[in-house]
């Protein structure tokens, strides 16, 4: 909980870190106290911000919008509270893909085959039945779509340029990050 809110809060930005979920709130909450960070917590949604129009200079986000039920709508969100000339960030990727594309399922069949163990079973110290995750991805619209496709094409539609996208993964991109400027303010400085 956190990742880039610590990351941006030592880097000197004036961060706001929010989250669906209360317990990943209370969770950041203690990681920053911890820190010594000054990073405001809020229990929100990003598919209905109640910050005001063009509130910030940069939204990062990292690992949420595969798992939206309306991932339109928080782009649209982050549009919205953006300032004219401010940076979105996303870091995400193509999580559960695989439930629905075969090409996915295949080279996830390869790339376990060739692992000793994958990254839920090394690390899953709590020993989490990812199973559940996987039936509740199943239905989410991100599992079924290919991204960053997807998510380039969203932001285009809202007027964002200046779009860059990183790939990660092996032989199919499964993260990716983008990073995008909203038009308005040509001559907006940091």
């Amino acid at each position: 909980a956190g990742f880039f809110a610590v990351i941006l809060s030592r880097l000197g930005h004036r961060v706001t870190a929010i989250d669906y979920s209360d317990q990943m709130i209370l969770r950041a909450r203690e990681r920053f106290d911890a820190l010594g960070l000054p990073v405001a917590t809020i229990q929100m949604d990003v598919q209905n911000l109640r910050f005001e129009k063009e509130s910030f200079d940069a939204v990062v986000t990292r690992n949420v919008l595969w798992n939206l039920d309306s991932p339109k709508r928080a782009y649209q969100e982050i549009n919205r509270v953006l300032r004219p000339g401010g940076t979105v960030i996303v870091d995400d990727g193509n999580m559960y893909l695989y439930l629905h594309n075969t090409a996915y399922a295949a080279a996830r069949e390869r790339n376990r085959a060739q692992a000793s163990k994958g990254l839920h079973d090394k690390y899953n110290v709590d020993h989490v039945d990812f199973s559940i995750m996987e039936k509740i991805a199943e239905d989410l619209p991100m599992s079924s779509t290919l991204r960053p496709i997807w998510d380039f094409q969203q932001l285009v539609s809202l007027g964002f340029s200046d779009i860059h996208i990183m790939l990660r993964g092996g032989e199919l991109p499964t993260g990716f990050r983008i990073v995008a400027r909203k038009k308005g303010n040509e001559n907006w400085q940091k």
